[in-house]
């Protein structure tokens, strides 16, 4: 009889520990189920997240570009309607008082020599704007490239293949050159107007001219 006691009360003392197991293991699966689908979902919002900033950040990028076009031919436009309008008051002011249009007429040139130079510093400067919207939907689409390679057949631009900044054959460069040369053609004005000698504007002029594409090629090329 104390056998049979013995043995139910064994039998029942697995059996319990055997419920406790299982419920304890069950309890652990469950937490540890828990605890990856939170990690798995909060690997996707994250996921979701950077897409989110991805995208915001490239279309940013996209309108920085558009702007920067968007300037440079506004200060074009100024520069020209600018000088038209100086060229055109120094004109009407030659036919009314010569004596004194020598000296206020050519100085007008001279300034406007002066402003086209710094206007071309911020075409300049909107170029350099310009390249670094590229680079950075570059960087953003190489991150989709790591991810599948084969997109790379399908993109225009990479970080590999952006084009130079000081790279002639933009329209930043030709409007710089179109400034260029009119503010060299109004230091050439001023110069007839006061009668300087042929070697000092010729000298001045060319001088005027180079310096102003060295710095556009010098400045993109070395990001200054």
């Amino acid at each position: 009889m104390d056998l049979v006691l013995i043995g139910i009360g064994i039998l029942l003392l697995i059996i319990v520990a055997t419920l406790l197991y299982y419920f304890w293991n069950r309890s652990v699966y469950n937490s540890f189920n828990s605890s990856v689908s939170k990690t798995s979902t909060k690997s996707k919002n994250n996921k979701l997240l950077n897409l989110e900033i991805l995208k915001l950040e490239f279309e940013y990028a996209k309108a920085t570009s558009i702007q920067a076009q968007q300037d440079r031919l506004t200060i074009l436009n100024f520069y020209l309607g600018l000088f038209a309008a100086i060229s055109s008051i120094s004109i009407g002011v030659q036919s009314l008082d010569t004596e004194n249009f020598k000296e206020y007429g050519a100085y007008s040139f001279f300034v406007l020599s002066i402003i086209g130079f710094f206007f071309n510093l911020q075409i300049i400067r909107l170029r350099q704007a310009w390249v670094g919207s590229p680079k950075v939907m570059s960087q953003i689409k190489q991150y989709f490239l790591d991810l599948d390679f084969e997109l790379y057949n399908y993109l225009h631009w990479t970080l590999n293949s952006l084009p130079k900044p000081q790279r002639l054959n933009t329209l930043n460069f030709f409007s710089v050159l179109i400034v260029t040369i009119l503010s060299t053609l109004a230091i050439l004005l001023g110069s007839l107007i006061l009668e300087l000698p042929i070697i000092f504007f010729i000298l001045i002029c060319t001088a005027y001219f180079l310096i102003n594409l060295a710095l556009y090629h010098t400045m993109l090329k070395y990001n200054l």
